[in-house]
């Protein structure tokens, strides 16, 4: 009974387990894209208290 529980728990963690994949590399992608958001914005902003 234990064994089947413990199988039947690392079958829900599986998918988990993926998602967390999935969330670390769109992370790392978010964290290459911040800065140059970042620079574009303050671009932008800068320009915008000149005028």
């Amino acid at each position: 009974m234990v064994l089947h529980d413990v199988f039947y728990s690392w079958r829900l963690l599986q998918p988990l387990g993926l998602c967390v994949k999935i969330l670390t590399i769109l992370l790392r992608k978010i964290w290459s894209i911040v800065p140059l958001i970042n620079v574009v914005f303050g671009l932008r902003f800068g320009y915008c208290v000149r005028l």
